[in-house]
């Protein structure tokens, strides 16, 4: 992804406010991560180590943009980021560049972002991704809108859910399929809204759901 194109998702219209976002190429250098962080490096292949490294530095420079002083954004369950106190986040990492989103978590309840290149997927992979009562029109937007709610749900939930279990809804995702029985009441059945950009080459998915949107009647 170059400059321009990774500017260019970050300054397009329609991010809800109260969050802040960032985004850095990918760098293998294990020496730009706080002690605490390096346990999620272990045995790390130098892809996965430039990913995980970009993510931690995007992070911090969202958490900076916030107001938020710069600290250790250590690997949690799943391999999930563990945010400060206070602190909800996503990273996701393609091609080459990573990005993070925060918010406060008085304010958003979750927060998933997926970046994905934008070619076609193959017809067995967007079998796997979309269920019979969803469109077939657009697999890779699904995809990444489902990814974007896994996210959201999983520091509140600690559940890995398969894609049968999501349900793309036009500007939501709802979690009503297999495995959403072992969710908290708060969450089963509920439909998590999701934004998509596009520039040339490359798509990016967003979950925020807001705090109190998780609760009630679906």
């Amino acid at each position: 992804m170059t400059p321009a194109e990774r500017d260019g998702l970050l300054a397009q219209a329609g991010w809800p406010p109260g969050l802040w976002r960032a985004a850095v190429p990918a760098r293998d250098d294990a020496c730009a991560l706080w002690p605490d962080e390096r346990s999620g490096l272990v045995r790390a292949r130098a892809p996965r180590r430039a990913d995980f490294v970009a993510g931690r530095i995007a992070a911090r420079a969202a958490l900076v943009r916030m107001g938020q002083p710069v600290c250790a954004i250590p690997q949690g369950a799943g391999r999930a980021p563990v945010w400060p106190e206070g602190i909800r986040g996503s990273i996701t990492h393609a091609g080459g560049v990573a990005m993070a989103v925060v918010g406060r978590a008085r304010d958003w309840a979750g927060l998933g972002l997926d970046l994905e290149r934008d070619t076609p997927l193959d017809p067995d992979t967007a079998a796997a991704i979309l269920r019979p009562d969803e469109p077939a029109t657009d697999p890779l937007a699904t995809f990444g809108a489902k990814e974007a709610a896994f996210k959201a749900q999983f520091p509140a939930t600690g559940a890995m859910i398969g894609f049968d279990a999501a349900r793309l809804c036009g500007d939501s995702v709802r979690l009503d399929g297999p495995g959403t029985d072992a969710l908290p009441c708060a969450w089963r059945g509920r439909a998590l809204p999701v934004r998509h950009w596009r520039v040339p080459g490359w798509i990016l998915s967003l979950c925020a759901v807001p705090a109190g949107a998780a609760e009630g009647a679906p």
